[in-house]
């Protein structure tokens, strides 16, 4: 399947091709002449390469391959001298922009998809599709290989008699919550405005609404997919059940290309929002009383907890989202489980789509500008982030010891942030087997989270990464394993299936029996 995550760079040998200075359409091809003259041999000509010639395809492909995809796309490709080469490989992360590519690929349309697939087939090169770029470990880039920019394929389309909207793979959650506004209606997703459907539900999809209304995937009604053979198939509870099953969860880039998602939608309601934040001293009990509110807490309602440390010190603070109502009588619960009053509260009742606007930091602003720059008024930056999953209750000790890494951190770094995200409500109301996102008995997702201001060097992100991953024994046994939309580079992947992990390995087998997705990040074969 897609993911934001996709597949990333390998180790190969590559050389670059002869280099051009316009994007290689198929206008500008065909006018030229070039046609498939000067191909590669047959088995790499575009279209005509067997499903079993990825058991021994080798080398990377040439200027003249490349010319020869271009011509049979309705898209572009982008060689590295384009004009609008440099801008498309960017990913969400600045710290990748380094890589290069062989090409950035654009299907126009989802046979374009179908074509590349196959092209890919005939090569060694890493393969990485890619929509929002927001992968942390940047496996939608890559160098020396082929990027498959989804983004054209964007559309996002309402049926207002059944209630189900249809996403391509390439739209971004605040476009499809934008269509979706006039309607009142919506679908789960995450905080990110910027943030690609794609990644975001092949990976689970933890949001503000999932207590009321589950996790994106949960939403997911059939997805269309592109396999490795470069046939399209269509995904669904009753049509190729068990690729259906590990599009709910299975993230990662395993099983093909997803070019197109159906949504079953959920009524958009006005969002009661209260912040409140207490002072250092009081963070174990804030911890305490937080977890101990959880299981009694309505599903409308998604507390979350902040951590954050600034100023030789950590600020706990709780955001309260309370779905169609006010968020007072969940504001006094909390604070009542918590037994200490808050430093400072705020309350606020928003439209629907104002929440949405207030979650992704573009409150005030026009839809268009809740894209990134320059189209947009949001900006790409750096970070480092990582994940623990709570399958239970923290205790004193463990509260204790994960309090007292942050205060040491608090001392030397005041960039850190632990975001506490509850699970539970409609998020357990599947059985852990029933989709490939393993987490439905736990507690909350931890999201480890450090931001830089300019683009840190290569030892400062390993250093900052092994804080973070030290970090994750401080839960103690309470961490059962982790969110596998947060990828670290050294995490197992075992860690962000837990029991689902064997059955997502045997259909790797079944889907990609000759490894055309293939990387670091990518579920090996049982």
């Amino acid at each position: 399947m897609w993911l934001a995550r996709g597949m990333v760079q390998t180790a190969g040998q590559c050389h670059s091709p002869k280099m051009y200075d316009r994007e290689l359409t198929r206008r500008t091809l065909l006018v030229a002449g070039t046609g498939l003259a000067g191909a590669a041999a047959v088995g790499r000509v575009t279209g005509l390469v067997s499903p079993a010639a990825s058991a021994a395809a080798t080398g990377s492909p040439t200027t003249a391959d490349l010319k020869s995809l271009a011509a049979s796309l309705s898209g572009s490709v982008l060689l590295p001298s384009a004009s609008g080469y440099l801008s498309a490989l960017q990913l969400f992360d600045p710290v990748f922009d380094s890589e290069r590519p062989l090409a950035v690929v654009q299907p126009a349309t989802v046979a374009d998809v179908a074509t590349t697939v196959k092209f890919a087939s005939g090569f060694a090169s890493p393969f990485a599709p890619r929509s929002g770029g927001h992968s942390y470990v940047g496996s939608s880039g890559g160098d020396k290989g082929l990027q498959l920019d989804l983004r054209r394929l964007n559309a996002v389309t309402y049926n207002s008699s059944n209630h189900t909207v249809v996403v391509g793979a390439g739209a971004g959650l605040y476009s499809v919550h934008a269509t979706l506004e006039p309607f009142t209606q919506t679908i789960p997703t995450g905080t990110c405005a910027t943030v690609g459907v794609s990644g975001l539900t092949l990976g689970g999809g933890i949001g503000f609404e999932d207590r009321a209304y589950g996790l994106t995937c949960d939403a997911l009604q059939a997805v269309q997919v592109v396999l490795a053979d470069g046939s399209t198939v269509r995904a669904s509870a009753t049509q190729n059940a068990d690729l259906f099953w590990a599009c709910r969860g299975g993230g990662g880039g395993n099983f093909g290309v997803v070019t197109e998602y159906t949504f079953a939608t959920s009524p958009a309601t006005p969002i009661g929002y209260a912040t409140l934040r207490w002072n250092d001293a009081d963070m174990e009990r804030v911890i305490a009383g937080w977890q101990q509110r959880l299981p009694a807490a309505p599903g409308t309602s998604w507390p979350v907890l902040h951590l954050q440390t600034g100023s030789k010190h950590v600020t706990p603070s709780i955001q309260v989202f309370t779905l169609g109502t006010t968020p007072t009588a969940e504001v006094n619960a909390l604070i009542a489980a918590i037994g200490r009053t808050p430093a400072a509260r705020t309350t606020t009742q928003y439209t629907h789509k104002e929440a949405l606007q207030q979650v992704a930091g573009c409150a005030g602003f026009t839809d268009s500008q809740c894209q990134l720059a320059p189209a947009g008024k949001l900006t790409r930056r750096a970070h480092v982030n990582g994940s623990d999953v709570l399958g239970r209750a923290l205790t004193t000790s463990e509260i204790s010891t994960i309090s007292g890494y942050l205060r040491t951190r608090a001392k030397t770094n005041g960039s850190t942030i632990l975001i506490l995200e509850p699970l539970g409500g409609a998020v357990g109301s599947k059985a852990v087997a029933d989709t490939a996102f393993p987490w439905r008995t736990a507690l909350a997702s931890v999201q480890w989270k450090v931001t830089f201001s300019s683009t840190p060097s290569a030892s400062l992100r390993t250093s900052t990464y092994n804080w973070i991953t030290t970090g994750h024994t401080k839960f103690g046994s309470a961490s059962v394993g982790a969110y596998i939309n947060y990828l670290e580079p050294a995490r197992p992947l075992s860690a962000y299936y837990g029991s689902n992990y064997a059955r997502l390995r045997r259909l790797r087998t079944t889907y990609d029996p000759h490894h055309l997705f293939h990387g670091k990040y990518v579920i090996p074969a049982a």
